[in-house]
This record gives C-alpha cells, structure tokens and sequence, in this order.
C-alpha cells in the first residue's frame, strides 16, 4: 500500500482549511505507518480517535466559513459532511470488533484517503472558488 501524499492541486487556497486538510491525510498516514509496523492496538485505538475527533473539528471550521460568507450549497456540504462521519463511525465500529486487523485498517485507510480527496477536489474547491469571489466583491465594495 502507498502512503498518500498532498499535491498542490488539493490546495483550496483558504490557509486554515488547507491547514486542517493536511492534518487529516497526515494522520491517516501515521494511523497506516503504524498499523504496519506493529504498534500496539491501544496507540492505533487512540489515533482512529483523534482522526474521528478531528474529522468533527474539521468540518465544524468548513462549515463555518460556508455560513459566514452565506454560501448557497451550505446545507448541501452539511449534509455530505454528516454523511462521511456516519460512515467514518460505522467503520471505526467494525474497527475496533476486529480487534484493528490490518486489513480493515487498509480499508479504512484507503476509504478515507478517497473520501477526503474527492471531497476536497470538488465539494470543497467549488467553495473556495465561491469564498475568493465572495471576498474579492466584498473589498471590492468596500
């Protein structure tokens, strides 16, 4: 399995959310090194839960943003949002009832590095895109 790197094409050019993207992939990626290199269950068990804690943190920031600059796919991206924790904790359930298998730990990993990546290179751009514009109009009238 090849460890996910962050590419500039993710980059939504809104520093905080940019920030918080990377934090995700990077602790998906810790949780993967792990897991391969036998730490133990506990440390595996306390990573899945700073990434499911941080995941929330995450999309609490984004949707902030959204409401504050009154962008019009805000309850639409909430709602992708409450999606993607849903199947998060399903799989961090099937997780832990496996005792943290490696293999399901490769699902995961893998489950999560896509979910993240397509929401970012489309949900997530197309607000950025929306918050640039937003903002430049908004100094524009200033």
């Amino acid at each position: 399995m090849r460890i996910f790197g962050w590419r500039k094409e993710l980059e939504s050019g809104i520093e905080q959310i940019d920030a918080q993207h990377k934090q995700l992939i990077e602790t998906a990626n810790s949780l993967i090194i792990r897991s391969k290199f036998g730490n133990d269950i506990s440390d595996i068990s306390d990573c899945l839960s700073y990434l499911e804690k941080y995941v929330q943190y995450h999309f609490q920031s984004e949707e902030a943003f959204q409401s504050t600059s009154g962008y019009p796919k805000y309850k639409i991206h909430k709602a992708l949002h409450q999606s993607v924790a849903t199947q998060l904790k399903f799989i961090m359930v099937k997780l832990e009832s496996s005792n943290y298998e490696t293999k399901d730990i490769e699902d995961f990993y893998t489950f999560f590095i896509s979910a993240i990546v397509n929401h970012i290179l489309v949900e997530d751009l197309e607000f950025s895109i929306y918050y640039k514009e937003h903002l430049s109009n908004l100094d524009s009238s200033s």
